[in-house]
């Protein structure tokens, strides 16, 4: 599938005929048969099918499994990355919306995260960099894009 398996680029698709069962292979991501060649998951004994790209697009990382280079489809991805990486093991980091880099386990951290609701009835979860205290003055970057809400007042004022 790679022309270097070690750094999974780039693609080798020549070995793919126009008649080729890959060519007429339901991509599990897309749904689509009629365009593209597909590669087929490496899990062991999986037939699921996906385009390299939509792979991408979906954040899947090309990996090596078994000594066979690929992507691992979204059934069997939660198997390979089960839990926290161990420190000082080597991992891909998915850094921009297209770059992926090797990278080394160096340490951990916590960043404190809170569950907060709009007066809407919609949640989210923040970090404490947007949150700000009604006493608290806000920085002008934050105050040119605020938007004015009154009932706010009211629901904190419970």
């Amino acid at each position: 599938m790679f022309e270097n398996p070690d750094r999974k680029e780039p693609i080798l698709l020549n070995n793919l005929s126009r008649g080729s069962s890959r060519t007429r292979q339901k991509c599990s991501i897309c749904s689509e048969s009629k365009s593209g060649a597909c590669v087929q998951c490496i899990w062991p004994k999986c037939y699921t099918y996906l385009h390299v790209t939509c792979a991408q697009y979906s954040s899947l990382v090309p990996q090596t499994l078994a000594g066979k280079s690929g992507f691992v489809c979204n059934k069997h991805t939660s198997e390979v990355n089960d839990g926290a990486p161990d420190l000082g093991s080597c991992v891909k980091v998915k850094w921009s919306k297209r770059e992926i880099y090797d990278a080394r386990i160096i340490g951990y951290t916590t960043v404190p995260q809170y569950r907060v609701i709009f007066d809407n009835g919609t949640t989210n979860t923040v970090t404490e960099e947007f949150i700000y205290s009604l006493n608290e003055p806000l920085p002008r970057r934050v105050k040119d894009k605020l938007k004015v809400c009154t009932t706010i007042h009211q629901c904190c004022a419970r």
